[in-house]
């Protein structure tokens, strides 16, 4: 099963669960064809989708609510996050509209785009990262999902992901100084604990699609 499809069974989930509004983020419009293909395969064709499975318009600014979005989800790229106008940012409207959700769900598909959101003073984070942070601090209710074949390569790379928290420490920059003290060891038992949380997945693949088991014959 791909990563696609469990993110769908996830949003599915949400709103199965008394939820109301889920924000799905990616790298490009053309995913949401695949986002709609997904949530599709799993028989959840009447699970609305915003921009309309079937639109080729853009998302309009100002109140989504107003606008009709008000149960579903709502597909937007990192490109249309990061930007505004006169109307206001696009990261405000989305806040907005996902408060009216007591605990949305948020999900950041290829979530190694906001990975360069380095803590500190001196530190210079891009657009992207900033946004994915601001969004997840506006809406501390809100569940969240980072979904990426290559979510971090280094241990500064899960700056972004604020719901991991910092493990007892006062902060990241000290739980980055930690591990890199520490050495190589550390990092490997890092990634295990958050495995063992679970606070990270890798789901399994296969190329086949799995099969009934054999029948034993009845005994005579």
């Amino acid at each position: 099963m791909g990563k696609g499809r469990q993110l769908a069974a996830c949003a599915y989930e949400h709103l199965l669960t008394g939820g109301s509004r889920v924000l799905w983020v990616s790298v490009s419009s053309d995913l949401r064809i695949d986002a709609a293909r997904d949530l599709d395969d799993l028989g959840l064709q009447q699970l609305e989708l915003f921009p309309k499975r079937d639109s080729t318009g853009a998302i309009p600014t100002g109140s989504l609510e107003a606008a009709g979005v008000k149960r579903g989800v709502l597909f937007f790229t990192y490109a249309l996050l990061i930007s505004g106008g006169k109307n206001g940012t696009r990261l405000k409207q989305v806040a907005d509209w996902l408060a009216k959700d007591p605990s949305p769900l948020i999900i950041f598909d290829e979530c190694h785009k906001c990975k360069n959101f380095a803590p500190g003073a001196d530190a210079k984070p891009t657009k992207t990262a900033l946004c994915a942070v601001t969004l997840q601090n506006e809406l501390p209710r809100a569940r969240v999902i980072y979904a990426s074949a290559t979510g971090a390569s280094t241990p500064e790379n899960l700056a972004y992901m604020v719901r991991l928290g910092t493990f007892g420490m006062d902060s990241f920059s000290d739980l980055l100084r930690t591990l890199k003290s520490a050495g190589l060891g550390s990092l490997e038992l890092f990634a295990m604990g958050l495995k063992g949380a679970p606070a990270a997945q890798r789901p399994r693949r296969s190329a086949h699609p799995p099969q009934p088991p054999a029948r034993t014959p009845a005994a005579r």
